[in-house]
């Protein structure tokens, strides 16, 4: 009996010990890391104006969004597009992502069903790495963690047969010298 309560005790002390180390992801956001440095690409109007977009994307025309060299890790890629998806299917824009010089995609999906819009709807859609929201899908954003080691570009191809009126984008990443070990 002694024994048990004994191993009890020292169980229950082990316990309280490693529940003072907290170690999760968001967690990790809390620690102060040398060697990073946070950066943006976006479609932000560079005359300083309100016009944050990439204008007119035309019918079978590729829009390159991103094309860094370096290691690095993308940590959230923002779209909204115009005009809805009532009148252009997100089947229908193609996003491809190729990492570390590869010619061929490591990603090749159509825009909805990447962001987590299936069937060719448009819908409010909250997960922990993708949402699509306000109001019937109109603003994509994913937060899965994307690494490369020498590079990463993305591209957006318009597959609609029509114009694409007006594509904002925002792609947040991390720079680093080198991938961390795992």
């Amino acid at each position: 009996m002694k024994t048990s309560a004994l191993l009890l005790i020292i169980f229950g002390f082990a316990y309280s010990l490693y529940a003072q180390e907290p170690s999760n992801e968001m967690m990790q956001l809390t620690k102060i890391t040398s060697g990073l440095k946070t950066r943006q690409i976006s479609s932000h109007d560079k005359t300083g104006g309100n016009a944050d977009f990439v204008g007119k994307i035309n019918d079978g025309e590729k829009f390159e969004l991103l094309n860094v060299t370096g290691a690095g890790v993308i940590n959230r890629i923002w779209i909204t597009i115009a005009p809805e998806g009532n009148e252009v299917s997100r089947y229908d824009l193609i996003i491809r992502m190729y990492w570390d010089g590869n010619t061929y995609p490591s990603v090749e999906s159509p825009l909805g069903p990447f962001f987590g819009n299936g069937w060719n709807e448009s819908y409010n859609f909250v997960t922990l790495p993708l949402s699509i929201a306000p109001g019937a899908g109109k603003s994509y954003v994913s937060y899965f963690a994307m690494p490369f080691a020498t590079g990463a570009r993305i591209e957006i191809e318009n597959q609609s047969g029509r114009l694409i009126d007006n594509f904002y984008y925002n792609i947040g990443y991390t720079e680093m010298e080198e991938l961390p070990k795992i």
